[in-house]
C-alpha cells in the first residue's frame, strides 16, 4: 500500500475519532448540517465554486498554472476557517464549531503532509 494511501487512511480515521470523542465529551448532539444565515451559506457557496472551478481548470487544462493545483488545499482550508468562525459567531450555544475546529485542525496537519508525499516519496 502505498504511503499516500496510508496517510489519508489516518486522515480520515483521526477525523472521525476525534469527532465521535469531541460530541462525547461536549454532548454536542449530531444533527442535519444547517448554515447559521444566509451571509454562511452564500460565502461557503462562492468559496465551494471557486473549489469546483479550480479543480476543473486544473484537472482539465494541460496548459493551467502549476501552481493551480494548490488553491485546492487552500480553498478547503478557507472553507472550514470560514465555516468555524461563522458558528462560533453565530450558534455558538450549539458547540458545533468545535466539530469544525477539530476538522480544520485535522486538515491543516495531514494537508500538507499528504502534499509533501506526493512531491518527494515516490
Amino acid at each position: 500500500m502505498s504511503i499516500f494511501l496510508l496517510t489519508f487512511i489516518a486522515f480520515l480515521v483521526t477525523a472521525f475519532v476525534s469527532e465521535k470523542v469531541l460530541r462525547r465529551k461536549y454532548n454536542i448532539q449530531k444533527n442535519k448540517y444547517k448554515h447559521v444565515n444566509s451571509f454562511h451559506k452564500w460565502g461557503e457557496f462562492l468559496i465551494i465554486a471557486v473549489f469546483i472551478i479550480s479543480g476543473i481548470e486544473w484537472v482539465f487544462n494541460d496548459n493551467a498554472h502549476p501552481m493551480l493545483q494548490y488553491v485546492f488545499p487552500i480553498s478547503l482550508t478557507f472553507l472550514w476557517v470560514y465555516r468555524t468562525l461563522m458558528e462560533w459567531k453565530f450558534n455558538r450555544e450549539s458547540k458545533e464549531y468545535i466539530i469544525s475546529l477539530s476538522g480544520l485542525v485535522c486538515m491543516t496537519v495531514f494537508v500538507p503532509a499528504i502534499i509533501f508525499l506526493n512531491i518527494y516519496v515516490k
